[in-house]
């Protein structure tokens, strides 16, 4: 055992860092050197929380051992909740069986307990355990005498709960909660206690809904929520709606017909929106497409934004597409709206989808919109394919790349192999301002805490035969070409360096940004 010694403030960053990056060796020997195991940063997390927050079994289990508290951190967010968003479902394990105190219904400032993250990740192996500890056995008692869940006396009632009245909203990679204090959309009404009690029981029993498939495609919407957005000081407000359903599968869904990525609005949109607007002058009667578009923000952008001519906004679920189908309704507003945007069911993997000509050819376009649409290397191929055969000869394809997923490196060397020229465009400082109209920066890190994230890359890919400008079109660009980015991949070159490699140690993208602390934690 190592001789103790006097602790510094430096150790005691140390090893919350080693914590944080899975160096457990060197957190060991740090503990062992004095440092206390239940030391906090300025935001109140321990070792424990950053252990949990990036699924590092191996050093929540010495943690563990060495018995660190569970303790909330300074926003009420405790081990569980960050374990459960990163859907570390061994962690999960370990800390339910080892901390006798935990309560599944104990909840953080923002009001979302480990219950309502555990529907929210959308894992029905971590939603299984977590209904099954004994902390929520009140649920069940709250069911059956029938409690309302709003000052109700079981303490199962506690605000952001399945058994309150706020419901479990399906998110994937980064959580979202809706902020109380913003508008729902008048036609959709907030589900009953009796459809979350219903809901929480058929999940602890891994059984669909009732009367009907277990698939996304056969979902019901519970719950919708709609941002008003402005991305220019006088230009018009964008409305723009996300929605939660009942389905608790896969968010990544293997058929695109069950591909509920759609339904949420991720940061990498808003994003995409600014680059579009200040790109204005390059989309002028031009016909553009979005691609895998969700709630479909960047097409709407650049519908209020451009002179495009047509503005095609597609995905394939269809609580997706419906949905694109009423943002589009509620931007009635912009000049030319209705005879300029469209929407469309399109499938990358059935030809049969894609918009044709009236001679039966391909429609091509001008320049296409897509915002982190790669998740998975299968589909590299049928998108690649899709981009190659709808770009025009003189077009020009804006990509968001979000984060670090599997293929989204292959998704830009696929296109740079088909013969696609690759530029990295400059991530401005301004496309992370806050769009919100009401200015409001709490609910933007409720719904978009993933926004200040230093992850995002931005390629225009085009044919040889067209130069590529920059953002202000004189031609000019970063000077980075493809090789030199790395669409969100670890692939640093001085990993062996201690200080590199934890800056490449980040987060799936189903985790928070641990370090600074939210409400989507």
């Amino acid at each position: 055992m190592a001789e103790k010694r006097s602790v510094t403030e430096e150790d005691v960053e140390e090893m919350l860092l080693c914590a944080r990056y899975g160096e457990v060796d060197e957190m060991k020997e740090l503990i062992e050197l004095g440092v206390p195991v239940d030391s906090k940063d300025g935001m109140g997390n321990t070792a424990l929380h950053y252990a949990a927050a990036n699924g590092l079994m191996d050093c929540a289990e010495y943690l563990v051992k060495k018995k660190c508290p569970y303790l909330p951190n300074n926003s009420g967010n405790l081990p569980l909740h960050w374990a459960i968003q990163n859907k570390a479902a061994d962690v999960v394990q370990l800390l339910m069986k080892s901390y006798p105190e935990v309560n599944v219904l104990q909840t953080n400032e923002f009001g979302k307990s480990a219950v309502t993250e555990a529907f929210n990740a959308q894992d029905q192996q971590i939603l299984k355990l977590v209904l099954e500890h004994p902390s929520a056995a009140a649920l069940e008692e709250e069911g059956k005498d029938g409690s309302s869940g709003k000052g109700g006396s079981g303490s199962g009632a506690k605000k952001g709960t399945a058994a309150s009245k706020k419901k479990p909203q399906q998110k994937g990679k980064k959580q979202k909660q809706d902020a109380s204090k913003k508008k729902e959309d008048d036609a959709t009404a907030t589900a009953s206690t009796a459809q979350q009690d219903k809901a929480t029981s058929d999940a602890s029993d891994s059984k669909s809904t009732a009367g009907r498939d277990d698939t996304a495609e056969s979902s019901q919407v519970l719950q919708t929520h709609t941002h008003d957005m402005r991305f220019s000081p006088d230009g018009p407000e964008v409305h723009v709606r996300e929605i939660a359903t009942d389905w608790f599968g896969k968010v990544f869904g293997d058929m695109p017909e069950d591909d509920t990525t759609g339904i949420q609005l991720w940061a990498a949109s808003l994003i995409a929106a600014r680059w579009v607007v200040d790109v204005a002058a390059r989309l002028d009667g031009a016909r553009v497409l979005e691609l895998g578009a969700g709630c479909g923000l960047p097409g709407l952008a650049a519908l209020a934004y451009t002179h495009a001519k047509q503005v095609v906004i597609t995905d394939y679920f269809s609580h997706t597409v419906d949905n694109i189908k009423h943002n589009l309704s509620i931007n009635a507003h912009i000049p030319t709206l209705t005879e300029r945007g469209h929407v469309h069911a399109l499938d990358w993997n059935n030809e049969n989808t894609w918009l044709h000509e009236s001679d039966g050819n391909l429609c091509q376009f001008d320049v296409l919109l897509g915002c982190d649409l790669v998740y998975d290397t299968p589909l590299v191929a049928p998108l690649c394919n899709l981009v190659r055969r709808c770009l025009a000869p003189h077009g020009t394809f804006f990509y968001v790349s979000g984060g670090k997923r599997k293929g989204a490196k292959e998704f830009i060397t696929a296109l740079r192999d088909c013969g696609l020229e690759c530029k990295i465009a400059p991530l401005k400082p301004e496309y992370k301002a806050n769009p919100l109209v009401s200015g409001d920066e709490q609910e933007l890190e409720l719904h978009f805490n993933e926004l200040h994230e230093n992850v995002q890359v931005l390629f225009e890919f085009s044919w040889p035969s067209k130069t590529v400008t920059n953002n202000d079109g004189d031609g000019g660009e970063d000077g980075r070409t493809a090789s030199d980015a790395d669409a969100g991949d670890d692939d640093d070159d001085d990993d062996d360096e201690k200080e590199d490699k934890r800056e490449d140690v980040t987060k799936d993208d189903s985790t928070q940004d641990i370090g600074k602390d939210n409400g989507d934690a």
